[in-house]
């Protein structure tokens, strides 16, 4: 699976781009502020329908713009069969817009179709981020694997709202409507939780693979659920799962929200010790070199998770990563994409890659097919 062909128009900095694409792997490279992060985020708009950056879709518009519509088109060929993609913002309607093959389509529609992976020094340092920002990136991969996944985590988060909503002004008149939003966040719970072990189980199945290949280092990845289900029939879930909500009501109501569910779920990364072999968490005891091996090997592995879910590896936008990585990881993450062959776009302020890979390079700042209005 390959983009060969994207527009983009009256995006951010960008007034007009047409660009063929030949080649499995880019490089493109220009000073600070010339719009690197803006193209790669153009191409994530237009595979997965939304941005990693944008608070709201509208910060997407481009303010130079007279135009009333920000747009980003691309072929994408699949399977030997082309698709067409196209991300449309209505700047006077207010309004996204979102076409597979000319179609518009919503946006579980959209998601999926053409999976992608934004990795920026951001996402290496997921591991000692908050956890809420772990579940987000989790979410969004899990997302583009299960359109059900979107609409249960999204009805879910709806769910948690109202309940919260009532926690805050409870009265017993409110006790049919907790009835409601209570049961509702169990059945969507349900449904996160199931799909989340099986996503962890396996991207620990990947890791293991890729440890068996490099004896150096040994990862594995631990889901933490809120809603402990250890040794818990999968029927029992929902049981186990409204029980745990009845029992911490009262604190819930002392803390006016909701203290247990899958919005509370964790996951850790884990490194292999010698020469005990024992397992300790990344976070907490590898050094600022392991934790960024330990996310390649998670990038890696995520990637082949795609591709045997899917049949096809996902597109790689890797936003300035290689600040953030010596010279043996950098070859490292290289030689992993031109073997596995999955297309690539990698941004860098100069390019000083080394020399023996051939990778396709575009100055941003001198290439005369990107017009920008500033």
């Amino acid at each position: 699976m390959k983009i060969i062909h994207i527009n983009i128009s009256h995006f951010r900095n960008f007034k007009k781009v047409s660009l063929d694409i030949e080649e499995q792997l880019y490089y493109i490279f220009s000073p600070n502020g010339a719009g690197k992060t803006n193209f790669l985020e153009a191409l994530m708009c237009v595979t997965q329908g939304r941005s990693s950056r944008a608070k709201s879709v509208f910060d997407l518009v481009s303010l130079q713009s007279e135009s009333n519509f920000t747009r980003v088109k691309s072929i994408i060929e699949k399977d030997e069969i082309y698709i067409n993609h196209l991300f449309e913002i209505d700047a006077v309607q207010r309004k996204k817009n979102l076409y597979h093959n000319n179609k518009k389509c919503s946006i579980t529609k959209f998601v999926g179709r053409v999976p992608s992976i934004w990795f920026s020094p951001d996402v290496i340092k997921i591991i000692n981020t908050s956890p809420a920002k772990k579940r987000d990136y989790i979410d969004n991969l899990i997302e583009q694997l299960s359109p059900s996944y979107y609409l249960a985590l999204r009805s879910y988060k709806r769910s948690l709202k109202n309940r919260n909503k009532l926690l805050e002004k409870y009265d017993k008149k409110y006790d049919l409507q907790m009835k409601i939003w209570t049961e509702n966040l169990v059945q969507y719970g349900v449904k996160i939780i199931e799909e989340r072990k099986c996503f962890f189980e396996m991207l620990n199945d990947e890791l293991e693979k890729l440890s068996n290949q490099n004896t150096r280092y040994r990862f594995r990845i631990r889901y933490i659920p809120s809603i402990n289900t250890d040794d818990i029939f999968e029927e029992d879930l929902s049981y186990t799962y409204l029980q745990k909500l009845r029992e911490f009501f009262n604190i819930d109501l002392e803390k006016k929200t909701t203290t247990k569910g899958i919005h509370r779920d964790l996951w850790e990364i884990y490194i292999c010790v010698l020469p005990n072999n024992d397992f300790i968490k990344l976070s907490d005891f590898g050094s600022r070199g392991q934790q960024r091996v330990g996310m390649l090997f998670l990038l890696m592995s995520i990637a082949e998770l795609f591709k045997n879910r899917t049949g096809n590896y996902p597109i790689l936008l890797f936003d300035d990563i290689f600040s953030e990585l010596d010279k043996e990881n950098e070859n490292m993450i290289i030689d992993f994409i031109l073997q596995k062959r999955i297309q690539t776009f990698i941004t860098g302020v100069d390019y000083n890659l080394d020399s023996k890979y051939k990778i396709a390079k575009i100055n941003l700042q001198a290439d005369a097919r990107f017009l920008r209005y500033l």
